[in-house]
């Protein structure tokens, strides 16, 4: 009986205990600080357009080697932070996908991809039945 408290009291210091400690032993290094990174990104703009100067309305516009992402808005245009120097990899169905190098204000024109629409076929049939 005695034994079981002990076990519970031991338990019960080493869960309110943990946390504390983990927090002051956590230390932070320059390459995970919020000031390093604010530093050493960039806010981009720009806007994804196909062959007509048609918007491209939710094209994927990912910063290469990331998932730090987005999709074009109905005027195609794209707003993202991604590191300086990076590249944008674009994809959108029906077109190929592109890789570019971010700058702001960018314009990047998609070409079409006709062998991808060939690949695809959907079919739809069947009857539904409500039963009252």
């Amino acid at each position: 009986m005695m034994r079981d408290k002990l076990i519970y009291l031991t338990m019960a210091v080493f869960c309110l205990a943990w946390p504390l400690w983990a927090s002051a032993t956590a230390t932070a290094t320059p390459a995970t600080s919020p000031q390093a990174s604010l530093s050493s990104t960039t806010h981009i703009t720009g806007k994804v357009i196909d062959a007509n100067g048609d918007a491209v309305i939710g094209a994927s516009v990912i910063e290469k080697g990331t998932q730090n992402g987005t999709a074009t808005d109905v005027d195609g245009t794209f707003a993202l932070d991604v590191r300086r120097g990076a590249d944008l990899v674009i994809s959108f169905i029906g077109y190929q996908t592109m890789e570019v190098a971010a700058h702001s204000g960018m314009v990047v024109t998609m070409t079409e991809n006709t062998n991808a629409l060939d690949e695809l076929v959907v079919v739809g049939y069947g009857v539904q039945k409500k039963n009252w």
